[in-house]
């Protein structure tokens, strides 16, 4: 066998297994996840691929190119966690592929075995690979767009490289209807490399594509050119919220603090391959000189792959740091060139005597603790898995049962579990996310009992009193069957219509329209 076709096979193999290893055993967390699943799981239930939805209302946050993949999975595997992490499992399998491709591309095919190799042990990568989110394949097809960009950079003839800066105009575009605009901070990164290139006279594909452009439009903004069309008002909310809120203010409450950049983002790309850091310790040790300024400035102006990987990095990282919401896996997209900056260091390293059994003993140990973590997670308690707490409500079912959140907006991986049985309530006056009042489920089972069963889940434990006081008011024997940190959950058998107690109890109030909920 040819050692590229080996090389290929082993890639494959081992991301295949990284990625796939026990993706079904681990309930779903909150709140991430369990929002991206039932998100997908509606457009399944409903029939809807244009609008995504949200406890069945039009939920505008993403647009729907990663729900079509996460409801894709469950369409194949069913709606539970397997087909759920179906997608990014197989994308993680893709993405080794693109960067091991992409390393080929700017050196040779030693350097792109050693990144492939890199990027699938990598912790950062493979935990990212198994839960469910946007961010995965985000960062492929950014991951592709810089591919593309390189061939277009390696190519032999104008003919070829037009051909690849269209394929990464129309990447972009799959790109932003994933996510939006952070979709362009790769395109961001090529231009500043662009400017690297005139001032140190070297010369590049021109970046400008009509055809490739267009397209770019055709597949990006198709989806919001329609959907605003159709909804008043969804412009404002899209460069309001979407836009403007997530850059420059602190409203959606996610690490906004100056400092939090060297928390969130730093970490992963340090830290986030795992034992393969340890090439650049060696290399430290070995030639602390290489790492100077004056060493470094050399080589960022001598090899234009170096250059373009630093600004792959900190060009985005830049752009995410002075916008005021960050969480850990907005540099995932970035993290590819951690990968490829690994494997240049790698083989300088293993190329000295001994080093080369050291990394493929480390290899092997870092891909069996991967499969053990993942293996060990699904044992791991915690009351962010929704799939224990979906197990403590069907404990409390007794025969025809109805579940209600009361006074929280989260829990929708609970909801997954439940095929979208859950409804969220809250005392008076509602507030725009709950369908209906405390006081009309109460009422409801003191007069007219629907069900045999009523289970309410209080996402705060805190609430919980306010529940138990009013369960009181009104002689309603409720039952704590279970609590956690997180939430504690009541059961209430309905009382007979002859121990009613209603009729002297203050007004109902009316419920909200279900938007076609069941």
């Amino acid at each position: 066998m040819r050692p590229e076709r080996r090389n290929v096979l082993i890639l494959v193999a081992l991301s295949a297994i990284l990625g796939f290893a026990f993706q079904g055993s681990r309930g779903l967390y909150e709140t991430t996840e369990g929002r991206y699943a039932e998100s997908a799981r509606e457009m399944l239930e409903t029939g809807d691929w244009l609008v995504p939805r949200l406890d069945y209302a039009p939920h505008w946050t993403k647009p729907p190119l990663a729900y079509w993949a996460i409801a894709g999975g469950m369409a194949l595997f069913g709606t539970n966690e397997w087909g759920a992490r179906f997608a990014n499992a197989a994308v993680f399998v893709l993405a080794v592929l693109a960067v091991s491709a992409l390393a080929r591309a700017m050196w040779d095919r030693r350097t792109g075995f050693a990144a492939g190799l890199i990027y699938a042990l990598s912790p950062f990568a493979v935990l990212a690979a198994s839960s469910v989110h946007t961010d995965f394949l985000l960062s492929f097809w950014e991951l592709l767009a810089v591919l593309c960009y390189w061939k277009a950079y390696r190519a032999e003839g104008p003919r070829s490289a037009e051909r690849w800066i269209v394929g990464m105009w129309g990447l972009l575009g799959a790109a932003f209807l994933t996510k939006g605009p952070p979709a362009l901070v790769a395109l961001a990164a090529i231009l500043v490399f662009r400017i690297y290139l005139a001032a140190t006279r070297r010369k590049g594909p021109g970046l400008f594509s009509l055809p490739g452009i267009v397209l770019m439009l055709a597949v990006g903004l198709s989806w919001y050119v329609v959907v605003v069309a159709r909804t008043p008002g969804l412009l404002d909310y899209f460069l309001g919220t979407e836009v403007y809120a997530r850059i420059a203010t602190a409203k959606h409450g996610r690490n906004p603090e100056w400092y939090k950049p060297l928390v969130i983002f730093v970490p992963p790309l340090l830290f986030g391959a795992g034992t393969a850091m340890a090439a650049w310790i060696a290399e430290l040790a070995r030639n602390r000189a290489l790492f100077g300024w004056a060493s470094l400035k050399r080589l960022l102006r001598g090899d234009e792959r170096l250059a373009f990987l630093a600004l792959w990095i900190l060009v985005p990282l830049v752009i995410f740091s002075l916008a005021k919401s960050r969480l850990p896996l907005y540099v995932l997209p970035i993290f590819p060139a951690v990968a490829l900056a690994t494997a240049r260091v790698t083989i300088r390293t293993i190329d000295r005597p001994g080093r080369a059994r050291a990394a493929v003993i480390a290899a092997v140990l870092t891909a069996a603790a991967l499969v053990a973590v993942k293996g060990a997670s699904a044992r791991y308690r915690t009351d962010l898995d929704m799939k224990a707490l979906h197990r403590s409500c069907r404990e409390a079912e007794r025969g025809e049962t109805a579940f209600f959140l009361f006074g929280s907006q989260e829990l929708f991986g609970l909801q997954f579990y439940l095929d979208g049985r859950l409804t969220r309530i809250a005392e008076e006056p509602l507030p725009v996310w709950a369908r209906r009042s405390l006081d009309s489920v109460c009422f409801e089972m003191l007069e007219t009992p629907r069900f045999e069963t009523y289970v309410f889940i209080v996402a705060a434990p805190w609430r919980g009193d306010a529940l138990r006081k009013r369960f009181d008011e009104l002689a309603l024997r409720c039952d704590i069957t279970s609590s956690g940190s997180r939430y504690v959950l009541f059961a209430c058998r309905a009382p007979s219509p002859s121990s009613n107690l209603a009729a002297a109890a203050s007004p109902r109030t009316e419920d909200r329209e279900t938007d076609g909920r069941p």
